[in-house]
């Protein structure tokens, strides 16, 4: 192989390589359920925060040892 052919290899290979880095350090950074979520709860709204329960089946909340809907969860969170 001539010289050329080969730096030119090294180079797209380091390329794929700080690609592939930054895209996966983009990643970690970002849940977008949590962000929904997130962003549902500090704008306080109860649409948004409740398209994030399940409606079939109904989402079941447990606090302590008492069954409660989805609309007791999303009260909570609202309340903060």
């Amino acid at each position: 192989m001539k010289p050329g052919i080969i730096f030119t290899i090294v180079i797209l290979l380091f390329a794929v390589a700080a690609a592939s880095a930054q895209s996966s350090t983009a990643a970690e950074g970002s849940f977008p359920p949590f962000d929904q979520w997130k962003a549902a709860v500090l704008s306080a709204d109860a649409t948004a925060l409740k398209s994030l329960y399940s409606t079939d089946p109904a989402a079941q909340i447990r606090i302590k040892t008492v069954m409660r809907e989805s609309d007791a969860d999303t009260s909570f969170w609202l309340a903060l």
